[in-house]
């Protein structure tokens, strides 16, 4: 049987996920999975999640994540399932276990190799979460920007600016009104800017690890 401190091994990176956190005070368990899985072709991307419960029971992910409040996720561009499993994970694991108390962390990684309806499936599965947990995305700055030019083109019109918040990147806002989430967390250097519904500000970061001090920042906000 499965549980949080027992886990099968590629249990966690065939979810795509790289920590989970039976709370937000503790240590992910196990430690952080290897998220550089092979990218698959082009026949496998939409069977992620049929392949993966061919080997794993939803009795043993039940059990597995029915106490684990934070999931946190690899990058969604270096997996070639993501999208399906992502969206298998939701509909047959956590939405049966009910309750709205986990936190659920998302990086997109450098959507430029990504088609716009890729990236517009996986915003909307995604926002899905936010209806079983509080729900954050987290990009560095130059993902940011590519993801910006993906969704809103190389500007933004100036009619178009003035319905974000006053005082803030609009770009980074428009990017953030795009999901239904509760915060998305961008590393710029050595700070990290947060957008939240109404309110944006700046926390100190880690120019080294710039994202992995997001994600941390993510899970204690």
């Amino acid at each position: 049987m499965e549980t949080a401190t027992t886990i099968q091994p590629g249990v966690l990176p065939g979810l795509g996920i790289k920590s989970i956190y039976p709370d937000i005070t503790g240590m992910s368990i196990p430690p952080s999975a290897d998220c550089k899985l092979p990218a698959g072709d082009l026949n496998t991307t939409q069977n992620g999640w049929r392949l993966f419960k061919e080997s794993h029971s939803l009795a043993s992910l039940w059990k597995l994540f029915k106490d684990i409040k934070v999931i946190s996720f690899c990058e969604w561009t270096n997996l070639a399932h993501a999208t399906d499993t992502w969206d298998g994970l939701l509909s047959d694991v956590i939405r049966p276990l009910e309750g709205k108390d986990r936190m659920f962390i998302f990086q997109l990684g450098d959507v430029r190799s990504k088609k716009f309806f890729e990236v517009d499936e996986i915003l909307d599965i995604i926002s899905d979460f936010s209806m079983h947990g509080r729900v954050s995305v987290v990009l560095d700055k130059q993902e940011a920007d590519n993801l910006s030019e993906l969704l809103h083109g190389k500007s933004i019109s100036v009619t178009d600016e003035l319905r974000y918040n006053p005082g803030s990147d609009y770009r980074y806002d428009a990017i953030f009104q795009t999901m239904h989430i509760d915060q998305l967390l961008i590393s710029v250097d050595d700070s990290i800017l947060v957008h939240q519904t109404n309110r944006q500000f700046e926390l100190p970061g880690n120019a080294t690890d710039g994202k992995e001090a997001a994600i941390q920042a993510a899970i204690h906000l």
